[in-house]
């Protein structure tokens, strides 16, 4: 999994899925 910090919160990309 990738955790991508944003201005808006946390970007987690799991898979083919993102979640913001």
């Amino acid at each position: 999994m990738t955790v991508i910090p944003k201005s808006n919160g946390v970007e987690f990309h799991h898979g083919g899925n993102i979640f913001v």
